[in-house]
Parts: C-alpha cells; structure tokens; sequence
C-alpha cells in the first residue's frame, strides 16, 4: 500500500482531519488545529516529505492554488488543484500529478474523498503524456 503524505493550513485542517480518518498508511505533516497560519511552511514539509519517500501526497486548504503554485516549484513535484472527479482523472491520467490539492471551502467532504479516490486509483497513461510531461521537467 502506498504511503500518503498528508498536510494542510488551517482553512483546510477539518478536511485533512476527515481524509486522515478515511484513508490508510498516512502520514501528517501539519498544521494540527484551525488557527491561522502559512501555506508556504506545510506545503514545504509536504514535498521535501515526499521527496525523501517517493509517496504521493494531498494537500488541503482553501482555494488550493497557492500550495500548487509553490509544489510545482519543486523538481519532482507534479500537483494539480482538483475541485471536481474529472479533473482528478484527468490530472492523474495525463500529468501524472503526485500531489493533489483540495480546495476546502469549494468542495464538501464526501466529493473529497471521492476525488482521492480516483487520485489514487487512475494509472498514468504514459505514451504521448510522458514525452510533454518529460518537455516539463527538462
């Protein structure tokens, strides 16, 4: 079973907290309450965890775009904001995103976990998606 690295800021705490309950092999790297604090310190915990395992990860906060903006930033790091199942699928089969990121306030608990489902179950597709993906890295 692969491993899941989980974290969040505050506006995405209850979330990871229900997803933490749901999901198996996971390890939590912050924030451990809802009082307000910096995306930037947990997504970095986020990414160099998952650097160092070779886990996926999933990240939630409000909006999701800033922790994706800064993961991208990270070699080896491929995330994607994902507010509904088919951008989930289509993350996974066509970038093969590694780190998912949750938009906490626009979407509700049971679609969460159901685009984590399909994160973690949809295989990449390779062939032409691995050369653009290839084109990104370089």
């Amino acid at each position: 079973m692969q491993q899941i690295i989980i974290g969040s800021d505050h506006a995405g705490f209850a979330l990871k907290e229900e997803l933490k309950q749901y999901l198996e092999n996971v390890v939590d790297v912050g924030t451990n309450s809802d009082e307000m604090c910096n995306f930037p310190t947990y997504t970095k915990k986020l990414v160099d965890k998952m650097r160092s395992g070779g886990a996926v990860g999933i990240f939630c906060c409000g909006s999701g775009i800033g922790p994706t903006i800064m993961a991208n930033r990270t070699r080896g790091i491929r995330a994607a904001v994902a507010h509904t199942q088919v951008v989930s699928q289509m993350a996974r089969q066509q970038n093969d995103i590694n780190l998912l990121v949750l938009p906490s306030r626009l979407i509700e608990v049971n679609e969460a976990k159901t685009i984590v489902d399909i994160f973690l179950e949809t295989p990449f597709l390779g062939g032409r998606y691995s050369e653009r993906n290839n084109m990104i890295e370089a």
